[in-house]
């Protein structure tokens, strides 16, 4: 899941780090996964450690009767210097937010939060678990579980308040991953 909605969302800045509550729409969203996950069989609710994730996770695990456990491993990505700036500015000076000097790196990103989605999967193999974070962190794991289909990872939808549901293949060295559902909200018809 994509944490929901908080206010420099509606800023539109590059907030990273920065451990932002969910405003109203946020909870209201965040209400809304707790109740389409309710009957839904989880073993386990992980959130990045960001207030945001762990708001977002909260109902979904009340409705499966778990806690949701902080996983430090899944936090946003670092911005550096950049982080609470408006992203538009930050894109208009440097050509993207990659480029600007001080953020973590895509590959150092995308590598970290990928080996701790995998782990999670490995730890919980044949089970479903839910995992809510961020836009950053969905992309970069669907990119990379999914390379070449979309033009890049920045380029995977993944609106506030949004689950995708991901399956690991067969245990092999290099197991298949299928995708099911990508940026479903409630409401929209789409189950888990």
């Amino acid at each position: 899941m994509r944490h929901g909605h908080t206010e420099l969302n509606a800023l539109h800045e590059v907030h990273g780090r920065i451990d932002d509550p969910l405003d109203e729409r946020g909870l209201a969203q965040a209400a809304a996964l707790g109740q389409l996950f309710a009957g839904v069989p989880l073993t386990a609710v992980y959130a990045s450690p960001l207030q945001r994730a762990v708001q977002t996770a909260e109902p979904v695990a009340a409705v499966a009767g778990l806690t949701v456990v902080a996983d430090p491993d899944l936090m946003d990505r670092d911005y550096g210097p950049w982080t609470g700036h408006v992203k538009v500015e930050v894109e208009a000076e440097f050509g993207a937010v990659d480029n600007a000097p001080g953020v973590e790196p895509w590959d150092a990103f995308s590598n970290r939060v990928t080996a701790a989605f995998v782990v999670l999967a490995e730890r919980h193999a044949g089970e479903r678990v839910a995992v809510a974070a961020h836009d950053a962190v969905n992309q970069a794991v669907l990119g990379r579980l999914f390379p070449g289909r979309w033009p890049g990872p920045h380029a995977i939808p993944q609106r506030n308040g949004c689950w995708n549901n991901v399956e690991r293949g067969e245990a092999t060295e290099e197991p298949d991953w299928v995708l099911h559902v990508l940026d479903a909200v409630p409401g929209d018809g789409t189950l888990p």
